[in-house]
């Protein structure tokens, strides 16, 4: 068994991009991690203010980063040619898991609050 480079903090979700290129962490210390998909040698380190990134999905596209954090109770996209948030989305309470359906046209959020967020 391998193991991903040490990157400090606390890891939660993680993916992997289609092609293989990049390997994305969430970590709950308040920054994304960008690896190398080949080297899994750090690429970028993304902070996000005031925030604990916990679940982490790719749009089926691969062109976006959706990030939940588990205390702001928001939802942050990231565009991941630029790696500059372009969207966040208050959904409330603890968000934690988020996928994407089949299609690609809906996000579901699990939040400890007792319910599941849609967003369109």
């Amino acid at each position: 068994m391998a193991r991903l480079p040490a990157v400090g903090g606390v890891p939660q979700d993680v993916t992997v991009t289609a092609d293989g290129s990049e390997v994305i962490v969430a970590n709950e210390n308040g920054w994304v991690d960008v690896l190398d998909g080949l080297t899994l040698d750090s690429r970028q380190r993304l902070t996000i203010v005031n925030a604990r990134p916990f679940g982490l999905a790719l749009s089926p596209d691969d062109t976006q980063i959706w990030v939940t954090s588990s205390t702001s109770g928001q939802v942050y996209v990231i565009d991941r040619a630029t790696r500059a948030i372009v969207r966040t989305i208050d959904v409330g309470g603890t968000p934690r898991r988020i996928a994407f359906t089949t299609d690609g046209r809906t996000v579901l959020v699990s939040n400890e609050g007792g319910w599941v967020d849609v967003i369109r």
